[in-house]
């Protein structure tokens, strides 16, 4: 707790621990659709959610929480974007006897196909072109012991525009730590890590040769760029708790290779086990901050629980964006 009190005056005023590092790369990282949260839950925490694990969608921010979870759980979570662009996803957590937590996810951002239009013929060529990227994910969380858990995440990614593609096989390493101070825990994550890409295939430009003549040159390749690697810093505490009420607080601190590092910090409110409010603010990123919340759990016969989630971030330059989850505790 003194740690956060040192580091939220410092993101109160913009200033980062790295300063800066990473601002002048922004836009630079292949598959950008991976930092966006795939997790109603830890989005109405301003996406503080790396020590905070709620449910399988709590992979995005460290693989090593489904084995915090101790059952069956199951994800379905839609984001409704700018332009008609939708974001789905599904995550699934399997508790194995006595030999860890196995965890599947998918997600896929997706269009409708679009009008080709050119400069000379600015209604449409009557042709068509989709974009989509996608992943498929498999997870393994083992706590390591009874205050240790480690997990990682091995996924396929891949990116189709028109004719365009490319994939690349990612990793996500992540660590949870139960402290032993009441219920303060730390937790780490690096998601993300893999090797530059670019897309298949070739193509040819008019350039200027030495003499001030047109000429074309074809057969150049795409220029490769890194993936958005991530990692992240974060603590989780219990502020209050009785059989009834519950009001849980995260910090977290995220740094991508590609932009400046933020401070996140989150507060989830729960009632009686059914209700949760949630609250959370980001500094040092312009384009976003406040983040609000709330789920609701349903208990169904048998001990199954189905929940739902809902989330709103302020976003400055874009529509503000709207999270939607349905979930089954099994």
């Amino acid at each position: 707790m003194v740690s956060l009190a040192v580091l939220l005056p410092v993101a109160s005023t913009g200033q980062g621990l790295f300063q800066n590092l990473g601002g002048q790369r922004a836009g630079t990282a292949v598959f950008p659709f991976l930092k966006i949260e795939t997790s109603a839950s830890g989005a109405g925490l301003s996406g503080a959610g790396v020590a905070l694990p709620v449910d399988a969608s709590s992979v995005f921010y460290n693989p090593a929480s489904i084995g915090q979870l101790g059952r069956r759980d199951m994800v379905l979570f839609h984001l409704d974007m700018a332009a008609d662009v939708d974001y789905d996803y599904f995550a699934l957590a399997l508790p194995l006897p006595r030999a860890g937590t196995i965890g599947f996810s998918y997600g896929a951002l997706h269009m409708e196909p679009m009008k080709e239009t050119t400069v000379f013929m600015p209604f449409g060529t009557g042709r068509t072109f989709v974009f989509r990227d996608e992943f498929a994910a498999l997870t393994y969380s083992i706590k390591l012991s009874d205050r240790f858990t480690f997990g990682t995440t091995a996924k396929y990614v891949s990116e189709t525009l028109d004719d365009l593609t490319m994939g690349a096989l990612l990793l996500d390493f992540g660590t949870y730590y139960m402290t032993g101070f009441r219920s303060l825990r730390l937790a780490s994550s690096f998601s993300n890590f893999g090797h530059q890409t670019r897309p298949n295939g070739t193509y040819s430009k008019i350039i200027i040769d030495q003499n001030g003549d047109e000429v074309e040159a074809d057969s150049l390749e795409f220029q490769s760029f890194s993936p958005p690697t991530t990692f992240r810093l974060g603590a989780g505490y219990e502020m209050f708790e009785s059989a009834t009420h519950r009001l849980s607080t995260s910090f977290q601190l995220t740094h991508p290779a590609d932009n400046v590092e933020t401070y996140a910090l989150g507060f989830e409110y729960l009632f009686n086990n059914v209700l949760a409010l949630r609250i959370g603010y980001v500094a040092n990123q312009q384009s976003m901050g406040l983040s609000f919340g709330g789920g609701l759990k349903i208990p169904m016969p048998g001990g199954n629980v189905v929940r739902f989630n809902y989330a709103y971030s302020q976003s400055t330059y874009l529509t503000a964006p709207q999270r939607y989850s349905i979930g089954f505790a099994l």
